[in-house]
């Protein structure tokens, strides 16, 4: 995979990058990604909510959408057999059973996109677990388009979802299926440590693990009033911060941009977005901890070592405190 130029990368520069196997297919690529999750996923009002976000998401993408599934069903090819509403399936559903759906521009449905969705609501459990609503863009799709787009589409989903907290920013761009995503993670190790501000996700595990705090900072940072109390609320938080970021209310929390654009940063340069290590400071009693492997990594590197290392990458060379974070 070609090293990103720093000095003159342009959107059409960052939608070429991928990470290929041997056969030469595309495994991973790099968009811009959000993720949201929800709190009391099995609600009907919540799943309509989050069906209305994915129809909205369906309808502005669907001439690049390839592969779709809904529930246990097989991928078919949505590009002949659109689906039909979202807001219909999840109205159909009792609390019993979960909404989760998905849908991928890839050629194959294991391969790697610039446009995917997931969404995953599910039942009422015993113990606490947050649904999610994930999707993600191609830099391209912003050309031509007012200027702050993505950010105004990510603030609109909050506003509809009020979510308990999330992310948006640059991110790696994997397979729809969980086990060949887990099957590549070897290959794109060298790029997620070289480059703090390239989120890495598995929301489908990070929905329990992420039930009682935030897993980190992005360029666009989601915290709901609940955890923002742990830091003294929004007023507080916003002077703490100061004019180098923007901020986005919700109804129930906060949207916190950290700059005027995402940054990669490059550890191989010694760069860290400064934006995304002053949020991580402020934001830091919020982290929840993080009980599993952030990914599978090359033989020689420990994955329990690398994920904590990767969590705190913003931290700096500052104070750790007596857990390692």
């Amino acid at each position: 995979m070609p090293t990103p130029d720093l000095e003159s990368v342009t959107a059409d520069s960052l939608d070429t990058l991928e990470v290929t196997d041997e056969l030469g297919q595309p495994v991973a690529r790099v968009g811009l990604t959000m993720t949201l999750y929800l709190e009391d996923p099995h609600k009907a009002s919540v799943r309509q909510k989050a069906a209305e976000c994915i129809d909205e998401y369906i309808l502005l993408v669907r001439e690049h959408l390839r592969w779709g599934v809904v529930g246990e069903q097989r991928p078919r090819d949505i590009s002949h057999q659109p689906f039909g509403p979202m807001t219909d399936v999840a109205r159909a559903l009792p609390e019993a059973e979960s909404f989760e759906m998905a849908a991928t521009g890839a050629e194959a449905y294991h391969q790697a996109s610039h446009y995917n969705l997931h969404a995953l609501l599910g039942r009422h459990r015993p113990f606490r677990r947050l649904g999610y609503v994930s999707a993600s863009l191609p830099f391209r799709f912003l050309l031509g388009r007012p200027a702050g787009f993505f950010q105004q589409l990510v603030h609109a989903w909050c506003c509809r979802l009020s979510p308990f907290h999330g992310y948006a920013g640059l991110g790696l761009l994997r397979s729809m299926e969980g086990s060949e995503a887990r099957a590549i993670e070897p290959l794109v190790f060298p790029l997620v440590k070289r480059f703090p501000g390239l989120e890495i996700e598995m929301p489908h595990l990070e929905s329990r693990l992420l039930s009682e705090g935030i897993k980190g900072v992005n360029w666009l940072t989601i915290v709901g009033d609940p955890l923002l109390e742990k830091v003294g609320g929004q007023k507080a938080l916003i002077q703490s911060l100061g004019n180098d970021f923007i901020f986005h209310p919700y109804p129930g929390g906060l949207m916190i941009q950290a700059g005027p654009q995402p940054e990669f940063g490059d550890l191989e340069r010694n760069m860290l977005p400064v934006h995304y290590c002053q949020l991580y400071e402020v934001l830091r009693p919020l982290q929840a901890q993080y009980d599993d492997i952030l990914m599978d990594t090359p033989e020689g590197v420990e994955p329990e070592e690398f994920t904590r290392q990767w969590l705190r990458r913003f931290a700096g060379p500052r104070r750790r405190d007596s857990s390692g974070r």
